[in-house]
């Protein structure tokens, strides 16, 4: 696949290839934009801002959507919202699910993995830090999805009602 050039807005933005990383079609390719702080002007302007609320909009509703599931008791209904507030606050449903939070640890290990090998690249250990901090940020979405979504004191006054 080549490089495509898409016009947009009087700006012309790059779409390189990228590989899928997992799923069914892992290896595949598909042309994307190189995403950085220092390419995001760009990229802010070539979509306009109507479209970056837009989208904004869109993903903030659905990562809500996702934040309020994982704090509401799956068994009683009772929606917690200091559980809310937390993945908000850190951002830590991804809205994956475990196993594809799974896989994608398991690739960034193998990168950090990579990288070791070869410490001759100068940038071998800040592209290892931030692969560290994505397996960290990926870690605790997975601990967080393992864990049980019950309120604080009510699987303990769950207990006592059943015993008696």
């Amino acid at each position: 696949m080549d490089t495509v050039i898409v016009e947009r807005n009087d700006i012309k933005l790059e779409f390189k290839p990228t590989a899928i990383k997992r799923g069914a079609k892992k290896g595949n390719t598909y042309p994307s934009p190189d995403v950085t702080k220092e390419t995001l002007p760009l990229i802010q302007s070539w979509f306009g801002e109507e479209k970056l609320i837009a989208l904004y909009k869109a993903e903030l509703n659905k990562k809500a959507q996702i934040w309020s599931d994982e704090a509401t008791n799956d068994d009683t209904g009772v929606f917690d919202p200091d559980v809310f507030i937390d993945m908000a606050k850190n951002v830590s449903a991804r809205g994956e699910t475990m196993e594809s939070l799974k896989e994608e640890m398991e690739e960034i290990t193998g990168q950090i993995t990579e990288l070791a090998g070869d410490m001759s690249d100068p940038t071998s250990i800040g592209k290892m830090q931030e692969l560290a901090l994505e397996l960290k940020s990926l870690r605790a979405a997975y601990e967080a999805k393992k864990r049980p979504r019950t309120k604080k004191g009510e699987e303990e006054e769950s207990k006592v009602a059943t015993a008696a």
